[in-house]
């Protein structure tokens, strides 16, 4: 008997089971290129139809996301075709992890959100590190009752003591022991493997993020972790100065791990060590949970209200891998940074862009790179101390590329736009920079979210590929009108160095009026400059008269 890892399906099965049309798997087949391979054939009364693995076709379909008008009824939002092929396809080894997320949060009985929240979280914890048969007398004990759960998360080390005490103690221990066993007896039935562990546990600490009192972190969405991680080395330790619930140094670690399987080599603890600097106890908590599901012990820092990396001499020179999504624009004087990693010029203290992108490069191995999401602004400021900074990094050779992102990634979280860095160890001369517009990418999944689609995804990592392959092999790199483009360092010098990528990506022609089209955009993008440093100028006026106010009281 076939195996159901071995369960072959045919383009219209596929379009069966994820619910949409035939048409739009062969949209799907024909436009990304990691779709994927048809492995067999079969006869059919027109000739032949090809057959794909179900396993692989739900890996790939997971990463696209249903459109929230497409969801159907019981589909939560975050809901992808994986979930739904996978479903409909009724697997031996049971629903999938988001399916089964949903019915964990549709008995949540009285509690509070983000206590039913905190139950799911250290059960799927609990579940995901100790998955092996051996542990099933230790899980049934632990899951009994909350008080149990919250001291075996403290033994483990993933909760501090004081957690214990929080909220009173938790005194109404009969609701929160009823949900928490009957969601015990769903995961134990559920029988998950760590991966399956880690995809529930992703989704659990996006929702309680969403109803976190802080609301401070934004965590950054599953598509731009991939194309992070995918655009740096696989393996080697990884570092995120500012790690919010871990979700990059997770996405790197998956990524490697990938790359092992597909190469079938082992990845060690050497080979995807993660080390993050965390803002607080409670995101040190999301960070240790999901990289402990995924068999790694992260080395963590921190615990401060404001994460301030201040003197990690251990970080400097150490990481073959640093991603990272800071704060954009947030004041920089407050904090105790290491002047080591300030090689290209002190930053403003209104503005930490510069330090955390400095900090980057400072905590990179030899053979390391680092992707870092800055907002617009940081590609084109006109303050001097900042522009000064650009330009001795660009002709260091320590800037690679530049990605123009979508509006909208971050929906109703942020508005500011962002682009993402690339990094590498300077080389002490820069020659050229690789510029990537990709602001018409991906497609919107309600009214205030853009996602990258996995073709996206692809895309994006493969033209960085080529364009580094080009440079090893001595060979021009041909990029793609109205998308991508090598500019040489001197012609960036003659705009001030402004690394803006719509600046020197070649408009496509039906987008050139009169040729007008890149004065225009030299225009906009030198007025909004004007306007960020008169808003810069307004922000250190105010911060000025309020700290001189505040001394008199």
């Amino acid at each position: 008997m076939r195996k159901p890892d071995d369960t072959l399906v045919t383009r219209s099965r596929i379009a069966e089971l994820a619910g949409v049309n035939r048409p739009a798997v062969t949209n799907w087949a024909g436009r990304y290129p990691d779709f994927p391979q048809a492995v067999d054939s079969m006869a059919t009364g027109t000739g032949r139809a090809d057959l794909f693995l179900a396993e692989d076709v739900g890996a790939w379909l997971r990463k696209r996301r249903i459109p929230a008008p497409a969801l159907r009824e019981g589909e939560l939002p975050g809901t992808t075709y994986g979930d739904r092929f996978l479903a409909a396809l009724g697997r031996e080894h049971g629903p999938t992890p988001l399916t089964v997320v949903r019915r964990l949060l549709e008995a949540r009985d009285d509690l509070q959100r983000a206590d039913h929240l905190d139950v799911l979280l250290a059960l799927v914890y609990i579940f995901g590190t100790r998955a092996g048969a051996d542990d099933r007398r230790y899980r049934d004990h632990v899951t009994q009752s909350w008080g149990r759960l919250r001291y075996a998360l403290v033994d483990d080390g993933v909760w501090s003591p004081g957690r214990l005490d929080e909220r009173g103690g938790f005194p109404d221990t009969d609701r929160f022991d009823s949900v928490l066993r009957h969601s015990a007896t769903a995961l134990a039935e559920a029988e998950w493997d760590p991966e399956s562990a880690a995809e529930a546990l992703d989704r659990l600490v996006e929702l309680r993020m969403d109803v976190d009192a802080r609301g401070g972190e934004i965590i950054t969405p599953p598509a731009l972790r991939h194309l992070m991680a995918g655009l740096l080395p696989t393996f080697g330790p990884a570092f995120d100065p500012y790690c919010r619930t871990g979700e990059l140094l997770d996405a790197c670690v998956s990524a490697g791990r990938e790359v092992a399987a597909d190469t079938r080599t082992e990845a060690g603890p050497a080979g995807l060590g993660a080390h993050g600097i965390c803002g607080d106890e409670n995101s040190a908590h999301l960070v240790r949970m999901r990289l402990r599901v995924r068999g790694v012990e992260p080395e963590l820092d921190g615990w401060r209200a404001r994460p301030a990396p201040d003197r990690p001499p251990h970080a400097m020179g150490r990481y073959t891998r640093v991603a990272t999504n800071p704060p954009f624009n947030l004041r920089a004087g407050e904090r105790g940074w290491d002047p080591d990693a300030f090689r290209y010029g002190t930053p403003p203290a209104a503005n930490g862009n510069f330090a955390w992108l400095q900090l980057a490069l400072a905590a990179l191995a030899e053979e390391g790179r680092a992707a870092v999401l800055m907002p617009d602004i940081a590609a084109q400021s006109t303050n001097a101390a900042e522009q000064a900074i650009r330009s001795r990094m660009v002709h260091d050779g320590a800037v690679e590329a530049l990605i123009a992102l979508p509006a909208q990634l971050f929906g109703r979280a942020t508005g500011v736009r962002a682009t993402l860095w690339l990094l590498r160890p300077p080389t002490g001369r820069g020659d050229e920079v690789l510029f990537v517009d990709a602001e018409s990418l991906g497609s919107m999944t309600n009214r205030a979210r853009r996602e990258l689609s996995a073709g996206d995804v692809g895309t994006l990592i493969d033209t960085c590929s080529r364009w580094r392959g080009a440079r090893e092999a001595g060979e021009p790199f041909h990029g793609r009108r109205g998308f991508s483009v090598s500019v040489p360092v001197a012609e960036i010098a003659l705009r001030d160095h402004v690394l803006t990528p719509a600046l020197y990506v070649p408009q496509e022609e039906s987008a050139v009026l009169g040729g007008s089209g890149r004065a225009e955009v030299e225009r906009l993008i030198a007025e909004l400059a004007v306007r960020e440093e008169a808003a810069r100028a307004a922000d250190e006026r105010a911060a000025r008269v309020l700290g001189e106010w505040q001394g008199k009281r």
